[in-house]
């Protein structure tokens, strides 16, 4: 179609068929003028709730597969286990999301029985003899422990007077000796930098917090030598 203006009298003038076909092109032109606009609505959309939209931190569930997996284990029914008894046959409810801990795991003893009596009488007057106590297995965190650990080498002292500024050796098996990290650190910061997906310069404030100053870019410099060493 040519860019000629159209007017009133040309469209009475014009034949059938060519009426037909200007209408065509012209809603042809419409429809696709349309979907253009609609496109740019979306990413207009989609571009500011970039922006405005809630950090990946504050998102319940960030993934589609988390959803469905909490839905599943919500739902998930109660494995009930059959229990052979002399007399009898029971059925025990097995807990679907108990919570595990390795055998190893170090078991600590809370007493809350400082100034238990022997006998307690309930508010409707009932005496309760104590018998063997309750205990409930609960999971505890220990904060970790930073230490600062004192590192001997040997040193030796030129005996040649004309040493000048050279006039001391130490005795360092590798380049990593001389760096203010230890190796359990630096494996502390890469596991979580790559296993917990925690960047250098959250760690720096974790440290901050915890009363230790490490920049973000002393880290950094420990893990590259450390990596270039091994």
């Amino acid at each position: 179609m040519n860019d000629k203006k159209i007017t009133k009298e040309s469209l009475v003038q014009m034949p059938h068929e060519d009426l037909a076909a200007l209408v065509f092109n012209l809603s042809t032109i419409i429809q696709t003028q349309n979907e253009e606009i609609a496109n740019l609505k979306e990413l207009y959309k989609l571009r500011t709730a970039e922006r405005y939209s809630s950090s990946s931190e504050q998102v319940g569930y960030l993934f589609q597969e988390l959803e469905i997996l909490d839905a599943v284990l919500a739902g998930q029914p109660e494995v009930e286990e059959t229990i052979e008894v002399a007399a009898h046959s029971r059925k025990k409810r097995k807990r679907a999301n108990a919570c595990t801990a390795p055998a190893d795991t170090p078991v600590c003893d809370v007493f809350h029985t400082e100034g238990a009596e022997d006998t307690m009488t309930g508010k409707d007057g009932i005496v309760y003899k104590r018998v063997e106590d309750k205990t409930i297995n609960k999971m505890a965190v220990i904060p970790r422990k930073m230490v600062v650990e004192c590192h001997h080498y040997a040193q030796y002292k030129a005996l040649d007077v004309e040493a000048g500024k050279d006039n001391k050796k130490i005795n360092l098996p590798a380049k990593t000796d001389a760096l203010g990290a230890s190796p359990s650190l630096v494996a502390s910061v890469v596991v979580s930098k790559f296993d917990d997906h925690l960047p250098l310069y959250r760690q720096t404030e974790i440290f901050r917090r915890e009363g230790f100053f490490l920049s973000r870019q002393k880290l950094a410099s420990w893990v590259i030598t450390y990596y270039e060493e091994l």
